[in-house]
């Protein structure tokens, strides 16, 4: 059976729209948790400017000049970066983890015909919820250190552990085991996975941008954007799934 990037594009849509109050409730809870954890790390926006400033030093100065400007900084100021940078990792992968095993548990209840609703399926995540946070973790921090050092070797590591939530939520496998599998499917496959892979990382740019761009409040124009990528997010996991499903048919 051939399949095609646009026929997997019509199907998610359709999937999509079909399945919309389901998905809209998992897509609801994730944004939700996401910003509660980040408004109770991050409450004021002072702290924020901190963690930018940082970065600016960063990217004119280098490591070294990073370092620096570090070491003048008040314990205070100190302080304040490394909650910033907690409070985004957790609100972000905790974010993650619901919509992730909440939309493939979802998409995998109604693949074997079973009724079920958004909160239904993130009961029946939960036994796998440990297991896709290893995932999750380990997947993210590959990826974003592979896109730090050159955009290149990010896409790479993305296409590669594309299928991995997908495998681990449908098989019997561990995490590792899972990015293996993926790694081979998905290459096998690359011509499928790279599209929506790129426009998952240009869209949540292009968010960022938007956001940043925006005079919002900081908690609620990172609500907005924690909303907007996850229903991305949601749309990129359906698709992914359904290859995942197509190539063990086949």
């Amino acid at each position: 059976m051939s399949i095609s990037a646009n026929s997997l594009i019509s199907d998610s849509i359709n999937f999509f729209k079909n399945q919309l109050g389901g998905l809209s409730t998992i897509v609801l809870l994730a944004t939700v948790v996401s910003v509660i954890i980040y408004s109770m790390m991050i409450p004021s926006a002072q702290m924020i400017s901190v963690l930018v400033d940082a970065q600016a030093q960063f990217i004119k100065a280098g490591n070294s000049g990073l370092q620096d400007w570090v070491q003048g900084l008040s314990e205070e100021e100190k302080s304040s970066i490394l909650r910033v940078s907690f409070g985004l990792i957790l609100s972000v992968t905790f974010g993650s983890l619901i919509l992730i095993c909440g939309v493939l548990a979802y998409i995998a209840g109604l693949s074997r015909g079973e009724d079920m609703t958004g909160t239904q399926a993130l009961l029946a995540s939960l036994p796998k919820a440990p297991s896709m946070f290893l995932l999750l973790v380990v997947c993210s921090l590959l990826v974003q250190l592979g896109t730090t050092i050159m955009v290149f070797p990010g896409i790479v590591l993305a296409i590669g552990f594309s299928l991995a939530p997908a495998i681990l939520i449908s098989e019997n496998v561990n995490p590792f085991n899972a990015m293996g599998k993926s790694w081979k499917m998905a290459y096998a496959n690359w011509r499928l996975a790279l599209p929506m892979v790129l426009i998952w990382m240009a869209s949540q740019m292009l968010v960022s941008l938007l956001m940043s761009s925006m005079q919002m409040n900081h908690i609620v124009s990172n609500g907005v954007s924690f909303l907007i990528n996850n229903i991305i997010a949601a749309f990129a996991l359906i698709y992914f799934y359904r290859l995942y499903m197509l190539i063990t048919q086949k």
